[in-house]
């Protein structure tokens, strides 16, 4: 049995695989982004994964990575920040889709039962200002306020976040900034 080590561009193991058979991979050969090279059987993968890279068909030891943003540098041969800017500009894109996911998956509403509600408001609205409301209607325009009252009150906590974000200087705090979002439940069924 034997080990292969799939190498990228900039030098890094990125998996390791156990091949159906010896010949399958042939050692410092590219197969498709990667260079296959052999490591011996016994090698723990996290810990070769994390401290070894290729320069020059030779695996060399480097410290682990001590940031999950952090990019190995293969020309410098060491780890790199990635810049703070594009980190908060990712971090806030992660944050717009979970609070979209979280609207329209996991409280059940999407777009199209937003637009109802958006139309049901504005009619009941307009008949509530030139005539009297019956009680269903009056629960109803109720209901379409109620639900108005949630989903802005999603959009401020949405912009407390993102000021937090854009102003997290690393990220650690950009995780803190992120991860202390409060998906407030809706007041009812949508």
């Amino acid at each position: 049995m034997i080990k292969v080590a799939l190498i990228n561009s900039n030098g890094e193991v990125v998996s390791i695989i156990q091949p159906g058979h010896i010949d399958m991979y042939q050692d410092g050969k590219q197969y498709g982004d990667y260079i296959a090279k052999k490591i011996p059987y016994e090698t723990n993968d996290q810990v070769f994964k994390a401290t070894k890279y290729l320069k020059k068909d030779k695996f060399k030891i480097r410290k682990e990575r001590f940031s999950i943003s952090d990019e190995w540098d293969n020309v410098n041969e060491k780890w790199k920040e990635r810049d703070i800017a594009i980190l908060q500009n990712e971090y806030y894109n992660v944050l717009k889709q979970r609070i979209y996911d979280y609207i329209t998956l996991d409280c059940d509403f999407p777009e199209w039962k937003q637009l109802n509600y958006i139309e049901q408001g504005s009619v009941l609205g307009l008949k509530n200002i030139s005539s009297t409301l019956d009680d269903a209607e009056s629960n109803e325009l109720n209901r379409v306020e109620q639900a108005r009252l949630w989903k802005n009150s999603i959009m401020i906590e949405s912009k407390r976040v993102k000021a937090a974000i854009y102003s997290s200087p690393n990220v650690s705090a950009l995780k803190i900034a992120v991860n202390s979002f409060v998906f407030n439940k809706p007041p009812f069924l949508l």
